[in-house]
Formats: C-alpha cells, sequence, structure tokens
C-alpha cells in the first residue's frame, strides 16, 4: 500500500526546519539544481554517518523515499539491493524515510500488522531516517518518492518506484535515452487537472458530475493506487468519493463496499468476485515488475464522483452506472451486484457465553514465539476482526470446489455480533498458510465461534461481457 501524507504536515515541517536542521538555508529544489553541497546525514550501513552528494561526483544517486507505512515501500528493498548490486561501479542507492525517526520507526514495525515486517531487517543500503528537511527539498505527499541524481551532482528527474529498473539504470550508464514517465509536482486535483469525462451528461442527472480518467503520474498518484477519503462538503451539502490508480476490479469492489455499507477501503475478498469472460486475466493483477506497470497504465483509472448530500444512499447504484458507461465503451464489460448461490464458510456463534467481550483502549500486535504467528485484537469491534477473517481466509483457506482451484472460498458473518472483544487469532496476512483454516478454526472455538461449510445465496460481484 502506498503512504499518503497530510499536506499540513509538511507545511508545519517548513516552519519548524530551522530548529530541527541548521542555519543553512534550505528550500524546495527542482530538476536542474545543484545538490554537490546538500548533506546526507546520520547514514547507516556506509562508512560514513555524514557525507555530502558532491562526495559521490561520478556516480548516479538515487534516493528512495519511503516511511514504514508503505508496504510497496518495504516490498521493493530486495529489487533495490539487487539493483545496488548490479550497479554498483555506477549507481549509489540511498534509503530516505523524512517522516520518522529511529525510535518512530522501530515502535512502527514492531506493532504492524503487515506480514512483511515478520522478522524484518533492513536492506544492507545507505539510509537516513527523521530528517525532515527532505519534505522541504522534495515535498511529498505519497511514497516511494525518487530522486535522480546525476554524475554532476545535480537532480536529474523525480518520479515514482516503477522507474527503478535496470533498463532504465543501464541507459543512465550508457547515456542512451531514458523513458522514465516524471512525476508532476501538481496535486490530484479534478477542477486543475484536464481528464476526460467519460460521462457527458451522465446516464441519470442526479449526480452533480462524474469523472474518469486515464492513470495519472503527478504528486498524490501511484502505481499502486490511492482511496481517497469521502468527503462532505457541508457547505454546498454534497457527498463525494475519488480514487486515483485504481485498478478496475478494485474500483468496483470500493463501490461494492459502498453499496453494503462498509466503512471505506473495507473491500470484500477476491472470492466474492465472479467473472464471466473469456480472459479475465487480462484484469488481473499481475506480479511486480515491467508487467505489472504496463498493467497499472491499461487498466487502473481515476474515478470521482458527487452527489447531493440528500442523495447519498443512491451513492453506489449511481457511481456504477456512470463506471459502467465507461467499461461498456472502453473494454466491452459491465459489472453488477447480483445474489449468487455458492459454497462458503459461514462464520457462527456458537456459545455465546466463551464470547470475550471487553472494553478500553485498543491494543494490538504480532506474537511469533509460539508454534504459530498470532495477532492481538485488544478491545476492537468484532465487525473489524470478522472482515480481517474474511480477507485472510479468501488468502489462505482451501479453494471453493476441486474443480475451481483458483478460486479462495468466500466467508460469511452470521454472527451479528458488533461488540467489542478481545482475541488472538492466527496471523496469515499476505502470506500463505496451508494449515491456516485448522488453526483459525481451533482458535475460534476457544472464543464460542464456529467456521462451516454452507451453501448460500450471497450478494456477489460480476463482471461480464456485454452482448450489445
Amino acid at each position: 500500500m502506498i503512504k499518503l501524507f497530510n499536506i499540513t504536515l509538511l507545511a508545519a515541517l517548513c516552519f519548524a526546519i530551522p530548529k530541527i536542521i541548521s542555519a543553512q538555508a534550505i528550500h524546495r529544489m527542482n530538476i536542474g539544481d545543484d545538490m554537490k553541497n546538500v548533506s546526507l546525514t546520520g547514514l547507516d550501513h556506509y562508512p560514513q554517518k555524514d557525507v555530502r552528494i558532491g562526495e559521490l561526483k561520478g556516480k548516479f544517486i538515487l534516493l528512495d523515499f519511503w516511511s514504514t507505512g508503505c508496504t510497496s515501500c518495504v516490498s521493493s528493498f530486495p529489487k533495490m539491493e539487487g539493483l545496488q548490486t548490479q550497479f554498483k561501479k555506477d549507481l549509489q542507492i540511498i534509503l530516505v524515510n523524512p517522516f520518522q525517526d529511529s525510535t518512530k520507526m522501530a515502535t512502527s514495525i514492531a506493532t504492524s500488522k503487515q506480514w512483511i515486517f515478520k522478522g524484518f531487517k533492513m536492506p544492507n543500503l545507505p539510509s537516513t531516517v527523521g530528517d525532515s528537511s527532505w519534505l522541504v527539498r522534495f515535498p511529498t505527499r505519497t511514497v516511494p518518492h525518487h530522486i535522480w541524481i546525476d554524475r554532476n551532482g545535480k537532480v536529474m528527474a523525480i518520479t515514482n518506484m516503477h522507474n527503478a529498473n535496470a533498463e532504465n539504470i543501464q541507459a543512465l550508464i550508457a547515456g542512451a535515452p531514458v523513458k522514465m514517465t516524471y512525476k508532476s509536482p501538481f496535486v490530484y486535483d479534478l477542477r486543475k487537472i484536464k481528464l476526460a469525462n467519460a460521462c457527458p451528461g451522465h446516464a441519470q442527472k442526479i449526480s452533480l458530475y462524474t469523472h474518469i480518467g486515464p492513470y495519472y503520474d503527478g504528486e498524490g498518484g501511484h502505481v499502486y493506487g490511492n482511496m481517497l477519503d469521502p468527503f462532505v462538503d457541508s457547505t454546498v451539502h454534497t457527498i463525494r468519493i475519488g480514487m486515483i490508480n485504481v485498478d478496475i476490479p478494485g474500483i468496483i469492489q470500493e463501490i461494492f463496499a459502498i453499496k453494503q455499507g462498509r466503512p471505506p477501503y473495507d473491500r470484500v475478498s477476491d472470492a466474492f468476485i465472479y467473472w464471466n469472460l473469456c480472459t479475465p486475466q487480462w484484469f488481473q493483477e499481475p506480479e511486480y515488475g515491467a508487467r505489472y506497470d504496463d498493467w497499472s497504465r491499461r487498466t487502473k483509472l481515476c474515478f470521482e464522483i458527487e452527489v447531493p448530500l440528500s442523495k447519498k444512499d443512491q451513492l453506489a447504484d449511481l457511481a456504477l452506472k456512470d463506471l459502467n458507461i465507461y467499461l461498456k465503451k472502453q473494454f466491452g464489460v459491465e459489472a453488477s451486484f447480483p445474489k449468487r448461490r455458492i459454497h462458503c464458510k459461514a462464520l457462527k456463534v456458537a456459545d455465546k457465553s466463551k464470547i470475550p467481550f471487553s472494553s478500553g483502549k485498543k491494543a494490538y500486535g504480532t506474537n511469533d514465539k509460539g508454534a504459530i504467528t498470532t495477532y492481538l485484537y485488544k478491545n476492537f469491534e468484532f465487525p473489524f476482526i470478522s472482515n480481517d477473517i474474511i480477507n485472510s481466509f479468501g488468502a489462505n483457506g482451501r479453494s471453493e470446489l476441486e474443480s475451481n482451484p483458483h478460486r479462495p472460498i468466500a466467508v460469511v458473518d452470521e454472527t451479528g455480533l458488533k461488540d467489542i472483544v478481545d482475541m488472538t487469532l492466527p496471523y496469515a496476512y499476505g502470506k500463505p498458510d496451508p494449515q491456516y483454516e485448522e488453526h483459525l478454526t481451533q482458535a475460534l472455538a476457544g472464543y464460542g465461534l464456529s467456521l462451516v461449510d454452507a451453501v448460500q445465496d450471497v450478494q456477489v460481484i460480476q463482471i461480464s461481457e456485454t452482448t450489445d
């Protein structure tokens, strides 16, 4: 997941810099600016603690901005280490975390729920943390954020992370043209950026506007995508939702979540998506790398819709109607939310007396000291835990049917629980565990809950080829 930062934080940092950094004037830097006298301080995994950019003259330098809240940053570290090893004579990659000092970074890693931090160690790359002056030189609301510096110490490019690949680096070294997509310094704003409106006049007159545009490479955009918080404008009584660089299935999942009354970002698992297409792989996420970048530019969109606040309950229906206009025209497909009889797992209450109801301050974290890694949910609302179970089971549970081995089985919550509880459950975020179902069933039984096989009529997402 990319990390999106509040721009007010950056503004505050601008005023705080003289106290935090030094008396030296620090200003925003752009392509072509000379950085030879700029210093990197407090470096780890480097022979010197402090080094000026000018001391690295003769090498290309790549500053990789990141934070612990950005899993796509962390997942790219092995790739960055590989590039450093491959091009060590001509390239120096340096990790820059200007958002967190070492203490905050360590705490974030220790309490993170993301599987990628299990046994995490910083890569063997020079790294500086907690130096907020870098946010003055190169302000950004999103990470990864890459700053490329040429052999003479001048800024040559500001890009997203997908441009960091062997092909581009080889071209740089050879002095050949480089196919980089430069990151615009302007923040994504539909009122300032001209995006194609796929629905002039709209299919219905209720929505005030619907914008659908192509993949966006500017500030606030990212190859991994953003979901913007629903925005209620009380002055004109409207509500707006927006997504930046979200893949088509992801946009549909977000609309489906709104339709079901789920909170923002609370998508259903892929187990609830049914494809009536000859080639669904065209829309489905490939492995990271060059193919992922190509797929992103082909299938990811910027989508925004605004409706009167009085029509809030129609927001999902209106969004889906306008999205389908675009999908039919561009791809010959459409989405719907029918009920379908499916094989699933039903999450039920078996013994309410065993449910550990609680109250108080939330706490969470992983524990990998036992036979299996577990995750603590202390004072969490059960729907939050249930949603984690649904999504984790989709990634780790057995297939729906032997005849359909590629579909994970869906989990339906029939507990009706809305209470705050304490639970410790098997940890399985993103990393497949063949014994996850067995471990989860055993853990739930201790809390008076059960997972049972069922066949039910469930509302699903269906993506189909159009006939007209």
